[in-house]
């Protein structure tokens, strides 16, 4: 899972960085701090029962990605996050499908840009999929609505296989800080799925990008 949440954190760069790109001149990357809210703080609360994971529900709560798929729901968040001195704001939505052992999440900026990532496991393989839209700093052709970039990596059966009993919280972790700096303020509650945020609509234009994979 840590490789996942590399890659979410790495979109959400990219995707606030792209937003406040026309405004920005050689901005200085800010050095990453842990985040300082207690995790239980950040995460959707199960109802009135255990707290830890396992691949139950806790007296109906709502506790691994499975529980979340299951419930029919997404996990929702927003966050407020100061650039440059300038209050933004970011949402997301978080959806797992245990039947294609895959993880959905849209991500949208005040500035109107918007990632989304379908992250597939099959096997031994994980494909990874973005979409992005809106980025100031990405040229792409006049019809096009949509840039995906698409990889693939190898890991382990056993990494695929976990993937269903993984906390909801652990999983969305990489959504809550951005390049270090902590959140100005989040909540996330779980809503009814709709899978049709996870889907571009539009366009699409294919690029290629190279991508190292996560050591460790």
């Amino acid at each position: 899972m840590r490789k996942i949440l590399i890659v979410v954190f790495a979109a959400l760069v990219l995707l606030m960085a792209g937003c406040s790109g026309q405004n920005e001149g050689a901005k200085p990357a800010a050095t990453p701090t842990p985040v300082s809210t207690p995790e239980a703080e950040r995460t959707p609360e199960p109802a009135q029962g255990g707290s830890s994971g396992g691949s139950g529900a806790s007296a109906g709560g709502i506790n691994t990605l499975y529980d979340l798929f299951v419930a029919k729901k997404m996990y929702y968040g927003k966050a407020t996050v100061v650039e440059n001195g300038e209050t933004r704001t970011v949402e997301f939505w978080y959806y797992y499908d245990a039947d294609n052992n895959e993880q959905m999440i849209r991500m949208e900026h005040s500035e109107g840009g918007v990632v989304i990532m379908r992250n597939k496991y099959e096997d031994n393989t994980l494909t990874m999929t973005m979409y992005m839209k809106g980025m100031q700093n990405m040229p792409v052709s006049p019809n096009c609505d949509w840039v995906m970039v698409k990889t693939t990596q190898t890991v382990s059966p056993g990494e695929a296989e976990e993937l269903k009993d993984e906390p909801v919280g652990d999983a969305f972790t990489a959504t809550v800080s951005y390049q270090g700096q902590v959140m100005e303020n989040y909540e996330g509650k779980f809503v009814d799925a709709d899978l049709t945020l996870f889907q571009p609509d539009g366009n699409v234009c294919s690029v290629t990008m190279m991508m190292t994979p996560p050591q460790g």
